[in-house]
């Protein structure tokens, strides 16, 4: 039997299969497996009004209406890939919340990293993660401060896991990935997403401690897709050209314009100029 073609298991994600690998004390202890649902992040983000504990995961097989940052439609054929979501409560400044993203992808980057520790894994700001130049990952991140319940936050995550380059819709060939493309294998989903909440766990602990991204903007320089290039970043309707600098402590988008002046972005979608 061929790499290529080498079995993969299509079934479900279970709480069963998934506490063979992991090895965290709050996140993925409490598992909530669906065959089919529209969107994760949904999904948890009722759980966590409904009181659900800190640390459930959500995990479908298949979505129809999974969604990236600004609303992206995010490909989830069943049977294939990752789709989760992590429910967190953590005690900080609502206003620093949306770091998690950054931590989440840092995490991610790190799994994804030891599991294939020869090939090339980078963060493009401000929360994907691309293997070999492409595109695995895409990180949603969203939170709920009700007035009669606990505020939560939900970080919503899809890994391209056994898709094949044929299964992949025609206008993400050129730009998308997945485990199994880059080895030629099939992947056990479970331990895959063990791998990924093991280092979740460890990034948002020191997250926390830290109350910024502090212990993780050296990291995430070494490793950033735009890191010295010239980039352009796209802003609801506005458009900032430039030299990609770093991040700062809180996540903010570094960027040298022409003129000298170093700006800071707090949200946009960035693209290297060629």
């Amino acid at each position: 039997m061929t790499m290529e073609a080498e079995a993969f298991s299509e079934a479900p994600v279970s709480a069963e299969g998934l506490a063979v690998f992991i090895n965290t004390q709050v996140i993925g202890r409490h598992i909530l497996s669906e065959k089919i649902v529209d969107s994760t992040n949904r999904l948890a983000m009722d759980c966590g009004q409904q009181g659900a504990p800190e640390g459930l995961v959500a995990v479908a097989d298949s979505q129809t209406g999974g969604r990236g940052r600004l609303d992206h439609a995010w490909f989830s054929p069943p049977g294939r890939n990752l789709y989760f979501s992590v429910l967190l409560r953590p005690q900080v400044a609502p206003a620093i919340l949306p770091q998690l993203a950054m931590v989440a992808a840092v995490a991610l980057r790190r799994a994804l990293a030891s599991l294939l520790p020869n090939l090339s894994c980078q963060l493009k700001w401000p929360n994907d993660v691309w293997m070999q130049g492409r595109k695995i990952s895409g990180i949603l991140c969203e939170s709920a401060c009700p007035t009669d319940g606990v505020p939560h936050v939900v970080i919503g995550i899809g890994l391209n896991v056994n898709v094949s380059m044929e299964e992949l819709p025609e206008p993400l060939r050129n730009t998308a990935t997945s485990l199994r493309i880059l080895t030629g294998r099939g992947w056990n989903r479970e331990q895959v997403l063990a791998t990924v909440l093991n280092e979740l766990e460890r990034a948002v602990e020191v997250w926390l401690a830290a109350g910024s991204l502090r212990p993780f903007q050296t990291e995430w320089q070494r490793h950033s897709l735009l890191a010295g290039q010239m980039i352009r970043v796209d802003m609801l309707g506005n458009q900032l050209v430039g030299h990609a600098v770093g991040i700062t402590d809180q996540g903010l988008l570094q960027v040298l314009i022409p003129d000298g002046t170093l700006r800071f972005v707090a949200a946009g979608d960035t693209h290297v100029v060629c």
